[in-house]
């Protein structure tokens, strides 16, 4: 593209001469056309590193997803475990009120028996308390 010179003389449709790679004549082009492009050893080497790279990344990503998948996992049966141990403790606790409660019927003297059960009835509603505490968490994670 000088200047002003007609170049649309120099443009031709016809394939001749010695040709490096595919060859497709426009005038037979129908649909898509793909032509194959063998990458330099170059860009096979930059694409095969991208490749194991982000192949690398990837693991590294699910190694971590797995260990943070086991860690809530432990700690989760932790939690059960620990909500389990409150209910039997509370148990416990409601019993040992009313152990409170009925031993102190068999007191001698009257304000020694009120401080008794006082104490017994006391036990006994913190056990209760207890007992719907660790109940409610062990049911929401269940």
């Amino acid at each position: 593209m000088g200047e002003g010179r007609d170049v649309t003389n120099n443009v031709s449709n016809g394939v001749s001469g010695h040709v490096n790679g595919p060859v497709v004549q426009a005038g037979s082009i129908n649909g898509n056309v793909i032509l194959p492009a063998t990458p330099s050893p170059e860009e096979a080497d930059l694409r095969a590193r991208w490749a194991a790279r982000t192949k690398r990344i990837l693991d590294a990503e699910d190694a971590e997803r797995a260990v943070r998948y086991a860690q809530s996992q432990f700690q989760k049966q932790r939690f059960l475990k620990k909500a389990r141990r409150g209910i039997y403790g509370s148990v416990v606790w409601i019993l040992f009120g009313m152990f409170l409660v009925v031993g102190g019927h068999g007191s001698g003297g009257d304000s020694t028996r009120v401080m008794w059960e006082s104490i017994g009835w006391f036990d006994v509603v913190i056990g209760f308390g207890l007992l719907a505490k660790h109940w409610l968490a062990l049911r929401r994670y269940r």
